[in-house]
C-alpha cells in the first residue's frame, strides 16, 4: 500500500486537538483540557458523505485528514472555532485518518 503521509505533510497546517476530562473536586465537576499541537490538512467537509439524519444544518462541518490518530470525541480548533470529531476512519494502511468534525456552539 501507497503511504500518503507524505503528500498531507506538504498541504497540511498546524491546529490544536483538545481532550476535555471532567473530574469532581469535592463534589464539583471541574474540566481540564490538555492540547495536543499536531499538523493535518482540513476543508469544509462534504455535507452529501454525511448521513443526513446526522447533519444539524445550522453548524459547520469539517474534514480532517492526518498522520496523528485523532479519536471521536476530541475537539479541533480551527480557524478559531471548536469542532468535535463525530466519526473517523482509520487509514493507517495508507499513513493517516481522516475524521468528520462538528462545529460546538
Amino acid at each position: 500500500m501507497p503511504d500518503m503521509s507524505d503528500v498531507l505533510d506538504e498541504y497540511a497546517q498546524t491546529i490544536l486537538i483538545k481532550e476535555i476530562t471532567t473530574t469532581t473536586v469535592d463534589f464539583e465537576p471541574t474540566e481540564t483540557i490538555v492540547a495536543t499541537v499536531i499538523e493535518a490538512v482540513v476543508q469544509v467537509a462534504d455535507t452529501e458523505k454525511i448521513q443526513v439524519s446526522d447533519i444539524d444544518y445550522s453548524k459547520e462541518y469539517i474534514q480532517v485528514h492526518s498522520t496523528y490518530q485523532m479519536e471521536i470525541n476530541e475537539i479541533i480548533e480551527w480557524l478559531g472555532k471548536d469542532y468535535k470529531i463525530r466519526s473517523k476512519k482509520n487509514y493507517s494502511q495508507y499513513g493517516y485518518t481522516e475524521a468528520i468534525g462538528e462545529e460546538i456552539k
